[in-house]
């Protein structure tokens, strides 16, 4: 990447930062991950390649939870596998809630693999309350298949 080009991806994250990193999440293309674990490592590696000069962290520390990906300090990404089970939302729900708390700016669902719909339409009617100190707005669910 020349230099005015690698300016103007800096300067897109700081103006736009969502819309950046989600369209770049939405063009990303995971191979061969099976585990949770793999699909952090391979979009770390993407978002690096992508986003050169923009501190992006993996693991970290919110409140006293860890988030997946931390991109610039602005952006955070918590990746789920799946969403297959009730139990695998009421633990979504429960981080959400620390992440509110911590008053981030904006915060990216991933969900990889398998969801199950009638979750996901649970999920996005939670986000919806999700409004105090992390408005609606600022969180995004994006389904990878």
């Amino acid at each position: 990447m020349v230099p005015f080009e690698r300016f103007v991806s800096r300067w897109n994250f700081f103006v736009f930062p969502m819309e950046k990193v989600c369209g770049l999440i939405k063009d990303w293309k995971p191979k061969a991950c099976k585990s949770e674990k793999d699909f952090e490592k391979s979009l770390l590696q993407y978002l690096r390649a992508n986003l050169p000069g923009i501190e992006i962290i993996n693991q970290y520390g919110i409140a006293t939870n860890k988030i997946d990906i931390a991109i610039g300090r602005q952006v955070f990404i918590e990746i789920k596998k799946e969403l297959t089970k009730q139990n695998h939302l009421k633990r979504l729900l429960g981080q959400l809630t620390l992440y509110e708390k911590e008053k981030i700016n904006y915060l990216i669902l991933l969900i990889c693999c398998q969801y199950e719909p009638n979750l996901i339409n649970q999920l996005e009617k939670e986000i919806c309350n999700y409004n105090y100190y992390l408005p609606s707005n600022n969180v995004e669910l994006i389904l990878k298949e």
